[in-house]
């Protein structure tokens, strides 16, 4: 058993790498919210070809 460690892992608290990976792509997943926010709000961020492309039809 992982002691302490096992609530945090999982129920047999030996998932390490899945504990790791899962806890990665949610911090991946806050930081493309995030910059999507920025770009969303200030139409400066939408400063690519390719961000326009995708942004271009929010504009009024």
């Amino acid at each position: 058993r992982a002691g302490g460690l096992g609530s945090l892992l999982g129920s047999d608290g030996t998932d390490l790498d899945g504990y790791v990976t899962r806890k990665t792509l949610d911090g991946l997943f806050l930081m493309i919210a995030e910059q999507e926010k920025r770009i969303r709000e200030n139409p400066v961020e939408r400063s690519t070809a390719l961000l326009r492309k995708v942004f271009g039809s929010l504009n009024p």
